[in-house]
């Protein structure tokens, strides 16, 4: 299913178009490329960070005999991502005249929106950050920031 919506995704060809779509965030819509570099801010990598850590503790106390299966279906998810997002999202970006970083930024986001996934099938009781952000991502938009306050009070910046 993962291998079949990052191939569907239309990937950030509807930013700058208005957004429809339903995400347990509120959310604030950018309307321009030169927009994107500013909203995308240490505090929203820093955000994505925490939410990196909170899902590595969660795991680190797991099961110990589910981990070596669950690091085989994660390099499996890096993989597909690596392979078919780099030529759609390197072309949108440089494209855009923005930093080439923001490509392995896209692929990690998305890298964890799988890992979400991949645990929360496995019975694994995980917040939904990253699943809700590659929900932008599937519609063709960039989430790119978080302002209005710290998380989870603010909103979502979307492009």
């Amino acid at each position: 299913m993962f291998i079949q919506e990052l191939l569907n995704t239309p990937w950030l060809r509807h930013c700058g178009e208005p957004i429809t779509l339903d995400i347990e965030y509120d959310s604030a819509q950018l309307s321009s490329w030169a927009e994107v570099a500013g909203a995308y801010t240490e505090d929203w990598e820093t955000l994505k960070h925490d939410q990196f850590n909170e899902i590595i503790f969660k795991l680190s106390s797991a099961n110990q005999r589910e981990a070596r299966h669950w690091s085989d279906l994660l390099r499996k998810k890096k993989q597909l991502v690596d392979e078919h997002l780099s030529e759609p999202i390197s072309a949108r970006i440089l494209g855009a005249g923005l930093n080439h970083l923001f490509i392995d930024t896209i692929k990690f986001d998305v890298y964890m929106a799988g890992m979400e996934l991949t645990f929360a099938k496995s019975g694994c009781n995980l917040h939904r950050f990253y699943r809700s952000i590659f929900a932008v991502y599937s519609i063709g938009h960039w989430p790119c920031g978080w302002d209005g306050g710290k998380y989870p009070d603010g909103f979502l910046v979307l492009f």
